[in-house]
């Protein structure tokens, strides 16, 4: 909570404007600046989520959650078997984009919304355009997956990547340790910042922030198996 300096009332921590004498409580935050937040999630994601919530203009919530939904796509080509049936990598990556998109932004929204409905169990409140900010911010690290590591997996493993045969550990063990190793350690990063996001976004605790955040992430993990069902079928 902000105690307002000049009619003592009580702010959410959120808030820009006093909501009684509207008077100035922090300094607002216009535009998020991509390359700084991108920077002040690994130095400092509290801060940098608090910088998200309150900024006026939400940029690049379209962008990256498309890039997070790419990245989706890939997965499954990977561990679903689907690179067997179609042949050439060219139709792999089309399908990936113009299902990445869409998909990616879905995914958003709809944990966005679960977890706001979740939120009410523990009588926790905000908007959905604010939870919608931070949840797209805190998908950082698969954004870097597909960035980065992709090009890597293509460029060591090729169209072999996307198949079972032969296995990827027969083509160049060391780089696909390592490569499993980096992911392990984003899918990490990722946890941390998605609490520390239900934290900022919430004004709560870790503990609370940490529940909140597995019970929506295993919801969300149920969301994604019932697309696999439905893409296999």
């Amino acid at each position: 909570m902000i105690n307002c300096p000049l009619c003592h009332s009580n702010n959410s921590s959120l808030d820009v404007i006093c909501k009684s004498c509207g008077s100035y409580l922090q300094t607002k935050v216009d535009n998020i600046n991509l390359f700084e937040t991108l920077w002040g999630l690994i130095e400092n994601p509290l801060k940098t989520f608090k910088s998200i919530a309150i900024s006026k203009t939400k940029n690049f919530i379209i962008f990256l959650p498309s890039l997070l939904g790419i990245n989706i796509i890939f997965l499954l080509f990977r561990f679903d078997k689907i690179a067997d049936i179609i042949d050439s990598v060219q139709s792999l990556f089309i399908i990936g984009f113009l299902g990445g998109i869409p998909l990616g932004l879905s995914l958003t929204l709809i944990i966005s919304v679960v977890t706001l409905l979740i939120a009410r169990l523990f009588k926790l409140k905000t908007s959905l355009k604010r939870l919608f900010a931070v949840i797209v911010y805190s998908s950082i690290p698969f954004v870097y997956d597909l960035l980065f590591l992709l090009p890597l997996k293509l460029l060591t493993f090729g169209e072999s990547y996307f198949k079972h045969s032969p296995p990827l550990t027969l083509i160049n063990p060391t780089v696909y340790y390592m490569i499993l190793s980096i992911e392990g350690l984003l899918l990490l990063w990722f946890l941390y910042l998605f609490v520390s996001a239900m934290r900022v976004v919430f004004s709560t605790g870790y503990l609370i922030a940490s529940v909140l955040s597995l019970i929506s992430l295993i919801s969300l993990s149920g969301i994604v198996y019932l697309i696999k069902i439905i893409w296999i079928s």
